[in-house]
């Protein structure tokens, strides 16, 4: 028997909830994470990002719609993310080996080291705010997105069977 991956049972989480489909979900190939790497000058990215770009770097679904976190719209945000800390004079320098997977509206990001190998510690930021919050471990994360939306779309389920 195959060994289901992390990449697998993510994608099999967001059909099984109804966040995407085969046709709904697109990942990224090889050349495609080396150029993000090379974008956001960082060595490498941990393996578990990896495997989520493969499966579901392009697109997940409803996963995140208008946000910016899939490829090619996350080029440039290790940059946007440092311009946006300096616009709003936070005294914090986003580290080096730091890797910035999601931007939204251009207020708010989230981050990563890329030096954490096994499953790395999921970093936000937001204007206005005067602090870096932790968000956990990159799976749960992922795991909190996927049920997240999972439950919206069964409350929008719920609300359209009464005209709502």
């Amino acid at each position: 028997m195959d060994k289901v991956t992390f990449g697998d049972a993510y994608k099999k989480a967001l059909i099984q909830y109804g966040v995407g489909n085969d046709n709904t979900i697109l990942g990224c190939t090889e050349s495609e994470i080396l150029e993000l790497i090379h974008d956001q000058n960082v060595n490498a990215l941990p393996p578990i990002y990896i495997k989520f770009m493969r499966y579901a770097g392009k697109r997940a679904g409803g996963l995140w719609a208008g946000t910016d976190a899939f490829y090619p719209y996350m080029k440039g945000l290790k940059q946007v993310a440092v311009d946006l800390l300096i616009e709003n004079d936070f005294d914090f320098d986003l580290p080096d080996t730091s890797f910035v997977f999601l931007m939204h509206e251009g207020y708010q990001f989230m981050y990563f080291d890329t030096t954490v190998i096994d499953d790395p510690e999921v970093l936000y930021y937001m204007e206005g705010k005067d602090t870096i919050v932790s968000k956990g471990k990159f799976s749960r994360f992922i795991t909190y997105f996927i049920e997240e939306r999972a439950n919206i779309i069964e409350q929008q389920s719920f609300l359209a069977r009464f005209g709502y």
